[in-house]
């Protein structure tokens, strides 16, 4: 059935790693890689609206090197730079519009940028037990690169069709994480937080280039309403032994933005299984 289109929004597998190394009694260095941003969504080719729908996906990975300081035994200070990948991809098709054809492609564009941003934490100790932290993630202006394509005779954009070079500013927001920890026992210990994401600066995806002169250099534009948002999440450590850590949490991520058939946002659960593995002290 055209008019369908089945797990449109798939579940995604989105892994993360952290390493931490003490320099001395104050000084620690870390390195965390993970992903802080996706969006996207897959529409089967021969969906009936097409031209709205399709697939689109916007993905970012973090690799991010940090220091921190502990000024005294109970309050500390961190730090890091942030060396972020992201790459973007839509795809649009005829749908209805070409009944004989209707998976045949109108349009697509595929690009990607490296970026630099920057964070800063703070950590608050009662005890050994009990500790409180908070971190700011700045917002970073990406600049997209990449080809687009009008695969029609130069009805969408292009003269004549084909490719050419175009660029899309995507905001990744600025976002600021409230969390706590208390250790219950010796073996078992819980976590929270509430996360707080800008997504208000996220008011278009635009592509454009100077090849797209149908449409004034617009290759495509998709206006985005969305709103700054609330994720909250809760967790648990296990001590199975010495050096292993089991952990697991579930979280509440809020529905951000308007829904759409390329982007249908909507309240989002996570649950989340993690192993901490120590060597040694």
């Amino acid at each position: 059935d055209a008019l369908s289109s089945d797990d449109t929004v798939p579940s995604q597998f989105v892994p993360s790693t952290y390493y931490v190394q003490p320099l001395n009694e104050q000084l620690a260095f870390g390195l965390g890689f993970y992903s802080n941003y996706g969006l996207g969504t897959d529409l089967k080719d021969d969906f009936a609206a097409g031209d709205i729908g399709g697939d689109t996906s916007l993905l970012s990975v973090n690799l991010n090197p940090s220091i921190s300081y502990r000024i005294n035994p109970m309050f500390s200070v961190g730090a890091g730079v942030s060396l972020i990948y992201a790459t973007g991809e839509v795809n649009r098709h005829y749908g209805a519009a070409n009944p004989v054809s209707p998976s045949s492609k109108i349009l697509s564009w595929e690009a990607d940028d490296w970026a630099l941003g920057w964070n800063l934490g703070a950590l608050v100790e009662l005890d050994e037990n009990n500790r409180f932290g908070l971190a700011y993630r700045a917002g970073v202006d990406l600049e997209l690169g990449g080809d687009f394509t009008d695969h029609t005779p130069g009805l969408v954009a292009i003269p004549g069709g084909g490719s050419v070079d175009s660029q899309s500013d995507v905001p990744l927001p600025a976002t600021v994480e409230f969390s706590g920890f208390h250790q219950l026992n010796h073996t078992f210990a819980v976590h929270y937080s509430a996360l707080w994401t800008q997504w208000s600066d996220y008011t278009e995806f635009k592509a454009t280039g100077t090849g797209c002169s149908v449409t004034g250099g617009t290759c495509f534009n998709k206006p985005e309403t969305y709103d700054d948002s609330w994720r909250w999440s809760l967790g648990a450590t296990y001590q199975l032994n010495q050096a292993i850590k089991l952990r697991a949490g579930v979280a509440l991520d809020e529905k951000a933005g308007t829904t759409t058939l390329s982007i249908p946002d909507q309240d989002a659960f996570w649950y989340a299984p993690g192993l901490n593995y120590q060597p040694s002290a």
